[in-house]
């Protein structure tokens, strides 16, 4: 990241909370990864709670959740680099996650409602202060 020029304005401590939704949003798509091949690879014996996953069978959740959390890695590191275009993919990726939590709140729902906060904060951080980080604008 470059010096600023003299007169312009100097990032805020939200530009640190935009990184850390970036590390968030790594850290949610390796989660997504490891919890897809999970449904993917031993759809037969993946452990539920009360019997409940969601409306799709095992092995459809699965794809799911590894397309989302292979995109969420991409996308985190493109956002982490200062990406306008990674913030949009971001968005996007982001509430397309947190609807996919709340399929899986019957059977998880303190790691749901964990990772849906956790989702919420991505967004606020990426639409108010994402400006801050534009590199290609």
């Amino acid at each position: 990241m470059a010096y600023p020029e003299r007169g312009a304005p100097r990032p805020t401590g939200w530009v640190g909370w935009i990184l850390f939704g970036a590390a968030l949003l790594v850290v949610n798509g390796l989660f997504g990864i490891v919890a897809g091949l999970g449904g993917i690879l031993r759809d037969e014996t993946f452990f539920t709670a009360n019997g409940q996953v969601l409306v799709f069978n095992y092995r459809a959740w699965g794809w799911i959740h590894l397309i989302l959390g292979i995109g969420l890695v991409v996308v985190g590191i493109y956002v982490y680099k200062g990406s306008f275009t990674a913030r949009l993919a971001a968005l996007f990726l982001v509430v397309l996650h947190l609807l996919a939590q709340f399929s899986s709140i019957g059977a998880y729902p303190w790691w749901a409602l964990i990772s849906i906060a956790i989702d919420l904060l991505i967004i606020y951080a990426l639409v108010v202060h994402g400006e801050e980080m534009n590199v290609d604008t």
